[in-house]
């Protein structure tokens, strides 16, 4: 069921965390898709991987951005946070 509805939800860089904005969470996006059909899994994991090359990424290892323009939401500063460990959620199940 969460593969068909992710691609639907899917922007530039990244799958929207909440319907109601544009922001998502790096680790929540490749914890999700570690989770998803093997096609939406990738997609995750392109979105992801083109928010890196694409975008101005200072941050180290941000876990909140936004998905249409790959900024980051202003006031909130999300750096280095022990969440990224989600990052590592495929290998876990590998």
């Amino acid at each position: 069921m969460q593969s068909a509805w992710y691609p639907r939800v899917a922007n530039e860089y990244g799958m929207v965390l909440d319907t109601r904005g544009t922001l998502t969470k790096a680790d929540w996006e490749i914890f999700a898709a570690s989770m998803s059909g093997t096609e939406t899994k990738m997609q995750f994991v392109r979105l992801v991987a083109k928010w890196i090359n694409e975008t101005t990424t200072w941050r180290a290892l941000t876990d909140l951005y936004d998905t249409k323009d790959g900024g980051y939401p202003r006031g909130i500063e999300f750096v280095a946070r022990p969440v990224v460990g989600g990052l590592f959620a495929m290998l876990a199940l590998g």
